[in-house]
């Protein structure tokens, strides 16, 4: 904090200055010592309930020359500084990574759902194939994996049974 003491003390300017900060600036003993002269930009950490309320509303953004951003003022009073919280929206291309991700999880479901309904020989195969999908799909993995055995009568006029192993 003695940084920004002795800046405040030496700082001599008749334009604003701005510091830029992270989050873990925004707590109230360093805003009091900043006081009202000194201007900074920093994010507002999302531990501080009226930042979750706010991530929550539906704000609108007025448009920006660029179509893929907007803005929108709010303001906040923390420790006894005014604030103003300019929240960025959720960028298009940030929105479509997320249809993407959606997209690949379906996938990675269905292609789940049909491992587990294969057969396998022997409990060595059905490893096998559920390691196989794990190198497929990196960015997933098994909280559990449970290998049953379940029979069925050979029709062959054979007596026995076939042995055929699940995954779950």
């Amino acid at each position: 904090m003695t940084i920004i003491e002795n800046l405040k003390d030496n700082l001599r300017s008749d334009e604003k200055v701005y510091l830029v900060a992270d989050s873990a600036f925004n707590a109230a003993k360093n805003l009091q010592s900043m006081g009202q002269r000194l201007f900074w930009i920093s994010r507002v950490p999302a531990t501080i309930t009226e930042t979750r309320t706010l991530i929550r509303s539906e704000c609108s953004f007025s448009p920006c020359a660029d179509e893929r951003y907007g803005y929108s003022e709010h303001f906040s009073e923390y420790a006894g500084i005014r604030q103003k919280w300019d929240p960025l929206p959720l960028r298009r291309d940030a929105y479509a990574a997320g249809k993407t991700f959606e997209k690949n999880l379906a996938k990675a479901k269905t292609s789940l759902r049909k491992l587990g309904t294969r057969e396998f020989v022997c409990e060595p195969d059905a490893r096998i194939a559920a390691e196989k999908w794990l190198d497929d799909h990196p960015s997933y993995w098994f909280s559990s994996l449970d290998i049953t055995l379940a029979s069925h009568l050979i029709s062959t006029g054979l007596s026995g049974t076939l042995l055929n192993f699940h995954l779950s």
